[in-house]
């Protein structure tokens, strides 16, 4: 993502139940519709993160 200078967004490939949703994306602003999701996700304004 560096690299390329993209976006990144969590997610989890879980092969163990209670992997599943360990990853989460994080947005700056407030998502209420599927165009603020899509305008985040392309503004950059979004991160991954390790749920704890």
């Amino acid at each position: 993502m560096d690299e390329l200078k993209i976006s990144g967004t969590g997610g989890s490939d879980a092969h163990k139940i209670f992997n599943i949703g360990s990853h989460v994306t994080l947005f700056e602003n407030r998502i209420t519709c599927e165009e603020d999701f899509i305008r985040e996700i392309r503004a950059g304004r979004v991160s991954a993160a390790k749920r704890i």
